[in-house]
């Protein structure tokens, strides 16, 4: 399965750079395709990916080669779409607790009578979706996978952080994008830094 990512946030984060990173662990460097790409973010994501500066609307793909993961599709994605290796085109979008429809607006909006498809009602990571995308080309479906809605990953004793989109799960374990709960708890640890180190503002 090969897989573009349309590249939609202004800013190359620590966050999406560690699903883009496990999307390329997924389905293989060969695999994926970075579109949108512009020059700061392009270095790094060479190492895992093609990158393209043109938006996946302007490539030239043959629209019958695509198939949009996109929320608002009225289809559910299914494994005999997957059968005829047809390029998923995934939106690398740092979704919204309440999602805003934006895939829908960046691309399948964009490129006319393009196949779209939707992974249920839950909200998926980029990886995220990748992941159930490629269970389902495995045969899974979509039914048959299992997912926990907007989990509550313990960060300290007595601190813990919801994610806003759902999770798959594999066996018992819930398949969370690697290195993203070092990284919040990283992240966590410099926002106490800020406040106990900062200016007195009543001086």
């Amino acid at each position: 399965m090969k897989v573009i990512i349309e590249h939609c946030e202004p800013v190359l984060s620590t966050w999406l750079l560690l699903e883009y990173k496990y999307a390329s662990k997924l389905i293989g460097k060969r695999n994926l395709i970075f579109s949108n790409v512009k020059n700061l973010a392009k270095g790094k994501l060479q190492r895992i990916g093609t990158t393209f500066s043109e938006s996946i609307t302007k490539l030239p793909f043959k629209k019958a080669e695509l198939i949009v993961l996109d929320p608002k599709a009225r289809k559910p994605l299914k494994a005999s779409d997957l059968k005829s290796n047809p390029i998923l085109v995934v939106g690398g979008i740092l979704g919204e607790a309440i999602p805003l429809g934006r895939t829908h607006e960046f691309i399948t909006k964009k490129i006319r009578n393009v196949k779209a498809r939707n992974l249920g009602k839950a909200q998926f990571s980029i990886d995220g979706a990748i992941l159930v995308a490629k269970l389902i080309e495995g045969g899974k479906k979509l039914s048959e996978i299992k997912a926990r809605l907007n989990p509550e990953i313990k960060i300290r004793k007595n601190h813990s952080i919801q994610l806003g989109y759902a999770v798959p799960v594999i066996g018992k374990k819930l398949k969370i994008t690697p290195g993203l709960i070092k990284y919040l708890k990283k992240d966590i640890v410099k926002d106490e830094l800020k406040l106990i180190g900062g200016e007195n503002p009543w001086q």
